[in-house]
């Protein structure tokens, strides 16, 4: 298979191989850092450096030029094959708790037949964990929690959906973990993008994709 790469020294040698193995880097957060490789959703790859993103164009390079380059430690975290779709299992810290995507349902139906959307909609279901890696208690809220729809839309938790193991108010002690569900009505045909947590404390809020 040929292996591709951008004419920027090393960052062009990391893109090419990230195209050739089909993967795509995915943001843990907002904050984009000096090196990190961009991929719209019309295909255009971007480097960003010193603040400014650059498109760039992969070139051809052979498998020998590439082993002849030095291989260094893997750079796996944030990364995610192309049309994976979600990442369970992923964790993020936030704050003193440890967020971790568990399982995502769309169409949710609510075994309650008063519990429906409104027309047009469809219900969103995620399954989250939360564990208090701190050492005093911590408040936990589902409206803590939020989703980012594609059209950059912010849903709110859909208070009152009749849902299996509904996420809980609680008092986390330290080292203690909760599961649940958290419900949110999104419009037929719109993509949930993210999930996000807002810690308390003011912490900066942590993003986990769902696309």
């Amino acid at each position: 298979m040929r292996r591709l790469r951008v004419m920027m020294g090393a960052a062009g040698v990391v893109l090419g191989i990230l195209l050739a193995v089909g993967v795509t880097p995915v943001l843990s957060d907002q904050a984009v850092a000096d090196g990190q490789l961009l991929r719209r959703s019309d295909g255009t790859t971007y480097v960003v450096w010193n603040g400014v993103r650059h498109a760039v164009s992969p070139a051809a390079l052979d498998d020998a030029a590439i082993d002849a380059i030095p291989e260094g430690q893997a750079w796996t975290t944030g990364l995610r094959p192309i049309g994976s779709g979600v990442v369970l299992g992923q964790a993020r810290q936030a704050g003193h708790e440890v967020i971790t995507l568990r399982k995502v349902t769309r169409p949710f139906v609510s075994s309650n037949q008063f519990s429906t959307p409104s027309p047009g909609n469809e219900f969103l279901l995620v399954e989250v964990a939360v564990q208090n890696t701190g050492g005093e208690t911590a408040e936990l809220n589902p409206l803590q929690f939020s989703v980012q729809r594609e059209d950059a839309t912010i849903a709110q938790l859909a208070v009152g959906v009749v849902r299996p193991d509904e996420l809980p108010l609680i008092n986390l002690l330290p080292g203690q973990t909760v599961d649940g569900t958290l419900a949110y009505e999104m419009p037929k045909g719109t993509a949930a993008t993210s999930l996000i947590f807002q810690p308390s404390g003011g912490a900066d809020p942590v993003i986990i994709p769902l696309s």
